[in-house]
């Protein structure tokens, strides 16, 4: 999810490049630079492996809010004190970075539609209705994130506050994170306008 924004960032840097007159990109050049983007996931990715709770330290901690031996049916990966340095670092990228992709992102919309305002007498319709649906798109990706977050924190709030601890609202952040994954395809073929029926 985190990489998604990191590409919705750079996808819509690109739309300012190409409007600023600055030039494309050839395709090698364009997909080294989506893998440049991901290089920061990786190490957050590996520091995350790298510094999780062993399993033993996570059973009881989860069959304390459920009963004896809960924990042994299911897979457990997490940490037992996120209050650690290294877990807080860890963690803190995965609300930091969002948030700093998304301001970009808003951003950079803003400029993108008053570029595409301001070059409208100059380009075809077809362009100019191409490059806004293509932001519309962009833009509705970037949100998917921003709601998923927002579920997560009222998930984790009702269960840290209220003791509200079932498999069901644990398992339901998973559930959350594939909706993106589900749609964001289907919303490119609606709103992008080379690929609409």
């Amino acid at each position: 999810m985190i990489h998604s924004g990191s590409l919705v960032a750079l996808s819509y840097w690109y739309r300012l490049r190409i409007l600023g007159e600055s030039g494309a990109f050839g395709r090698t050049k364009l997909q080294f630079l989506c893998f440049l983007v991901f290089v920061p996931h990786i190490f957050h990715i590996a520091g995350y492996v790298s510094t999780v709770s062993g399993r033993e330290l996570l059973e009881p901690i989860v069959d304390q809010y459920y009963h004896d031996g809960f924990a042994s049916g299911f897979g457990l990966i997490g940490y037992v004190d996120i209050s650690e340095l290294l877990p807080c670092i860890i963690s803190s990228y995965l609300v930091v970075f969002p948030i700093i992709a998304n301001i970009y992102v808003f951003w950079a919309r803003k400029k993108l539609m008053s570029m595409l305002d301001a070059k409208k007498e100059h380009m075809s319709e077809r362009s100019h209705s191409s490059h806004k649906s293509l932001a519309k798109a962009l833009t509705i990706h970037a949100i998917f994130p921003i709601f998923n977050m927002t579920c997560m924190a009222i998930l984790c709030t009702a269960q840290i506050n209220f003791g509200l601890h079932s498999k069901e609202i644990e398992g339901l952040a998973f559930d959350l994170a594939a909706v993106p994954v589900l749609v964001n395809p289907l919303l490119t073929l609606y709103f992008v306008r080379p690929y609409q029926v």
